[in-house]
């Protein structure tokens, strides 16, 4: 097939936020069998020197710039869509969305939910094209759970029913102009069927796990008194699970395990929490490559309170044979139960969880630690998740062309 991709985020292998990798590793599998083209949204940092990593993918990649005054400018044109999709419904990129038109797609792909707002322009100009929306975390389902973290801040929470509602119009559009629309979290579908989305429409997706390629050799250990968090420190959701994390968990960690030592991994955090480092805990900022630290590291801790979708960076702790404890907020979307995946909500529950994980011996630390990749290896079958991708589009592209043939035979019978 020939598909179009339009993307939020530039994909490439070594991109530092786990939605991209997912997309980059999707595309890479696809793109075996397919001829893929992209129109995506970059910044002029470090992503445009990554351009040509991400052309690799595609037989047609263009960028478009998308800077903080350029954010602004979209919020200013087009005011009746909600924030996140406003951000990106960009007059250049459109302009390159317009110019592909006729040029024999199969299949477009959106991806993320902020690219659902081209839905009804993508229906538009290639009608016979399958369109599908693969969701990654719903924007109507993370502004409610922001609108309830803030019920003591009248103005916030006004501010965020107001984004909620309209994301669940946009949606509701969005639904209406797709072929398909994937999504991770079974919360997520029961939210996407209770706005009216037909069941056949919705499927589920597996998110990409490869965290244990290459960490054969560095199983954490023992030993150790670290306590890992990480994530891209730019997101609302990640900076406050690491506060929560620093402020009020560790500390209760520190009382009965003196030597613990907390790592916060992730690019761009910002001042007010890198302001909270200190000898005992190390914010380091982006980090290439995490197999240093997996001999230091014991058991991650995600005191998550924010988001919505799969939260990738479970999985991928779980896959490097390292221990969890989150909240109930962590593991949604997570299928299957593992002793290596532990849920506590509060604070003093986190950190009595971590204690217990960090105070095994070998002897009892070893097994747990295989199971947390074995979980892994028995729930995410990676290739198939991608040949599934593959053979829902191809079976919407034919389910397509099957109605206009039947449309054109209609119509000859009754001239």
């Amino acid at each position: 097939m020939k598909i179009l991709v339009l993307l939020p985020y530039l994909p490439y292998e070594k991109v530092p936020h786990a939605g991209g990798r997912f997309t980059y590793h999707v595309l890479k599998e696809i793109g075996h069998n397919n001829e893929l083209h992209g129109i995506t949204f970059i910044n002029y940092g470090y992503e445009k020197e990554m351009l040509r990593s991400g052309k690799e993918l595609f037989r047609g990649l263009e960028a478009v710039r998308l800077s903080p005054a350029d954010k602004l400018l979209n919020f200013i044109l087009f005011p009746w869509l909600p924030l996140r999709f406003a951000f990106r419904m960009s007059p250049v990129f459109l302009n390159k969305l317009i110019r592909k038109r006729g040029q024999g797609f199969d299949a477009v792909l959106l991806d993320h939910s902020i690219m659902g707002a081209y839905a009804p322009l993508v229906r538009k100009l290639f009608p016979d094209a399958c369109l599908a929306w693969n969701v990654h975390e719903l924007s109507s389902f993370s502004r409610r759970r922001k609108e309830k973290l803030a019920a003591y801040n009248p103005v916030r929470r006004l501010a965020f029913l107001f984004e909620r509602i309209r994301s669940q119009i946009a949606e509701k559009m969005i639904y209406s102009s797709c072929d398909l629309v994937l999504t991770f979290s079974s919360a997520e579908y029961g939210s996407i069927r209770s706005a009216g989305c037909p069941a056949d429409k919705v499927q589920f997706v597996q998110p990409h796990v490869d965290g244990h390629a290459g960490t054969d050799g560095a199983r954490p250990s023992s030993s150790s008194g670290g306590v890992l968090f990480f994530g891209k420190m730019d997101r609302e959701n990640n900076r406050d699970a690491a506060e929560i994390l620093i402020k009020e968990v560790f500390p209760r960690i520190k009382q009965k395990v003196p030597g613990a030592r907390c790592y916060i991994l992730g690019a761009e955090p910002p001042e007010r929490l890198t302001r909270l480092a200190s000898v005992d805990v190390e914010i380091s900022g982006y980090v290439e490559d995490f197999k240093r630290y997996l001999t230091s590291i014991k058991v991650a801790v995600f005191p998550l309170r924010m988001g919505s979708g799969i939260k990738f960076k479970i999985l991928d702790a779980l896959s490097w044979g390292i221990p969890v404890i989150t909240t109930g907020v962590g593991v949604e979307g997570i299928e299957g139960i593992s002793p290596a995946l532990r849920i506590a909500d509060r604070p003093e529950e986190m950190a009595e969880q971590a204690v217990q994980v960090l105070s095994m011996d070998r002897e009892r630390y070893e097994p747990l630690s295989g199971e947390a990749r074995d979980f892994i290896s028995r729930n995410y079958d990676w290739q198939g998740n991608c040949e599934a991708i593959e053979n829902m589009i191809n079976w919407c592209q034919n389910k397509k062309r099957g109605r206009k043939t039947g449309r054109e035979r209609a119509v000859r019978t009754i001239q």
